[in-house]
């Protein structure tokens, strides 16, 4: 008897992203067309306002992966200094 593969099938996962971007984007879609009805703003005016969101948030999520990154090099150049220091008391 052969032991099943017990790793998760990859197409498997690609499809549940595929169908949670599907979800996100009707749901967006939604979400717009409610402003516009809401607000009686001109599409032409959402679209600016949706352009400025974007580009908020990637400047929100691109600041917040170069805190991420600094402080994992912080963390590995501590690593190395306690290693070297560890080293050097070590030959001591």
């Amino acid at each position: 008897m052969t032991e099943k593969n017990k790793q998760p099938d990859p197409r498997h996962a690609e499809a549940q992203l595929y169908q949670r971007i599907e979800t996100a984007r009707a749901q967006l879609y939604t979400m717009v067309n409610s402003v516009i009805k809401d607000t009686g703003l001109p599409t032409a005016i959402i679209l600016e306002l949706l352009r400025g969101v974007v580009a908020e948030t990637s400047l929100m999520l691109e600041r917040a992966g170069r805190a991420e990154k600094e402080a994992a090099v912080k963390e590995a150049v501590e690593g190395v200094r306690e290693a070297v220091k560890e080293q050097g008391d070590k030959d001591k």
